[in-house]
């Protein structure tokens, strides 16, 4: 996911660069700190889900719902910035990691009451 936040960087600093337009140290800067929050919210899913395998006692169910959110992600990422369809779609990269983080959550509220039931 770093991967595709940087080279959408890139990618748009080569276009500013092409067109002639200022590119201030300042802004340079704004754009380094603003692709390092990005990546960071777009990992942030990965975190709390890692965490969440931590303490679960059967981790394998919830490391399969994570790879699966995976492989989502990265189809929908590289669709994005490679095969995009209109102005709106990058919108969409905003909200994944939402999306992601709430199915995990619920993935693991899942798993934890299927392990109360199992014990009774």
């Amino acid at each position: 996911m770093f991967l595709f936040t940087i080279y959408g960087f890139i990618r748009e600093s080569k276009q500013i660069l092409s067109e002639g337009r200022g590119f201030f140290r300042q802004d340079l800067l704004l754009r380094i700190a603003a692709g390092l929050l990005i990546s960071l919210f777009t990992a942030l899913p990965y975190f709390v889900s890692g965490i969440l395998i931590d303490q679960t006692k059967k981790p394998l169910y919830l490391f399969i719902v994570c790879l699966i959110l995976s492989a989502i992600h990265i189809f929908l990422t590289f669709d994005v910035l490679f095969f995009p369809k209109g102005s709106t779609d990058s919108v969409a990269l905003v909200f994944l990691p939402f999306y992601f983080l709430i199915l995990v959550l619920i993935s693991w509220g899942i798993i934890k009451i299927v392990e109360k039931v199992k014990k009774t």
